[in-house]
């Protein structure tokens, strides 16, 4: 019985650190901006709105794994994928030829 409680338990706090990273939505949130451009990605839940100045902008979703970040945007049934590293309030984002650094705003 001592067992049985035990492995409830277990299943418990594994379920609770489960939620609790999928409530997180990737871990991003907020508006990153490319630097000297007027280029921005909005972050919420697994949400993700591009935008180009007032001319334009695309919403999606957006997942992460390890430093990889993919974005799939409405009507497209293609990822973009990217390596991405986040330190303080940058963001940078390579296509393994390009980086390209955003600041959170």
């Amino acid at each position: 019985m001592k067992d049985k409680m035990k492995m409830i338990g277990f299943i418990a706090l594994i379920a609770v650190i489960g939620f609790t990273a999928a409530a997180c939505g990737g871990g991003l949130s907020g508006t990153y901006k490319f630097d000297g451009m007027d280029v921005s990605y909005t972050f919420s839940g697994n949400k993700v709105t591009y935008k180009v100045g007032d001319s334009f902008s695309a919403e999606g979703t957006f997942k992460t794994s390890g430093d990889e970040i993919s974005f799939t945007m409405d009507g497209s049934e293609e990822s973009l994928k990217y390596k991405y590293t986040i330190s303080g309030n940058k963001m940078t984002l390579s296509d393994g030829s390009i980086s390209s650094t955003l600041t959170k705003q």
